[in-house]
């Protein structure tokens, strides 16, 4: 397989299998290194040295450990949430005066702030059901127990586009999955595709469709407090269109939309 520096995919990248051995990845590597390297290349070297760090980066990737393995767990959140979109599992159910969708099958959670069950805190799992009448998820960790989970306590691990990061522009387009929310800061945990983690505000994240967020801080004071689906981003205005009932949406900013 040859290798694609123009792809996403660090493996495609380097043109390798996702079950490839170190020495293929690295065997992989010189051969686009010496390929794309800019001495090599000297009538088209912005191409070169554009590709020769787009390879390098993908070796400094797949020859880390812990840097691959970050890669195919959140690989597996966005096909779990490919998944949940598939089958057309969301499905609304009021509670009192907020919205919320039950059957979320196959959606990528972590827990947060659970007071009763607190050694489960920042362990991951899946909602399997909704109780409509005592209004908890039914959550199933990946240590194979099932709880029974307040809403406020489930944070989702969705997908993210990084966007206006004005101090590390170089982050900016880059996607990446919701790991954490830091209360006192006020923002989210990110980690990207090669492994590394950072710390932004809402304002610089673009959740992606169907991703179920709170309303908050709206001078429509009826409106804050109820659960909404992202249906989609504007660019230009740089507001989601959020659905808060079939019939129903609003046009909001980022900073009013808490996951």
């Amino acid at each position: 397989m040859a290798g694609d520096p123009n792809s996403d995919d660090y493996y495609k990248v380097l043109g390798v299998q996702r079950d490839a051995s170190e020495k293929d990845i690295a065997t992989a590597y010189k051969k686009a290194a010496i390929k794309w390297h800019p001495d090599k290349n000297p009538t088209n070297k912005d191409k070169a040295e554009a590709n020769f760090k787009k390879v390098s980066e993908a070796y400094e990737v797949l020859s880390n450990a812990e840097k691959k393995e970050g890669i195919l767990v959140w690989e597996e959140v966005e096909e779990a949430a490919a998944e949940a979109r598939r089958s057309s599992l969301m499905v609304w159910e009021v509670v009192g005066p907020s919205a919320v969708w039950a059957g979320w099958v196959v959606w990528a959670v972590l827990l947060v702030a659970c007071t009763s069950a607190a050694a489960q805190n920042g362990k991951t799992g899946t909602i399997k059901d909704y109780d409509v009448h005592k209004e908890r998820y039914q959550v199933k960790l990946s240590d194979s127990d099932t709880l029974a989970v307040k809403i406020a306590n489930v944070l989702q691990q969705v997908q993210v586009q990084i966007t206006g990061v004005e101090s590390k522009p170089e982050f900016n387009g880059n996607k990446g999955k919701v790991i954490g929310f830091d209360e006192s800061s006020n923002r989210y945990q990110v980690q990207l595709a090669d492994g590394r983690a950072i710390a932004l505000q809402s304002v610089n994240l673009v959740f992606s469709e169907n991703t179920r967020v709170q309303i908050q801080g709206l001078s429509k004071q009826e409106l804050n407090g109820k659960w909404g689906k992202i249906a989609s981003f504007e660019d230009a205005a740089g507001r989601y269109v959020v659905e808060i009932s079939r019939d129903q949406s609003f046009k909001l900013k980022p900073e009013n939309c808490r996951l």
